[in-house]
């Protein structure tokens, strides 16, 4: 169960690093369409490199924020 949640999340930290990069490429009309403001649209283009990415491959794993703290 846990190889499949750090798989899952893999995946999903690998699908918001693509989708931010595709950002940069959307048209004004289309920045419209999803709703992203330019201030917005411009903070999710800068989370768009590596440095982000392993940030949230390591330090947003769901199974760490997850646990109890006594």
């Amino acid at each position: 169960m846990l190889i499949i949640a750090l798989f899952n999340h893999v995946q999903d930290c690998f699908l918001k690093y693509q989708t931010r990069k595709q950002l940069n490429n959307i048209s004004v009309l289309q920045q419209k369409d999803v709703g992203l403001h330019t201030n917005a649209l411009n903070e999710e283009i800068a989370k768009a490199n590596c440095i982000v990415l392993i940030k949230e491959l390591v330090f947003d794993v769901p199974f760490f924020h997850n646990r109890k703290r006594y």
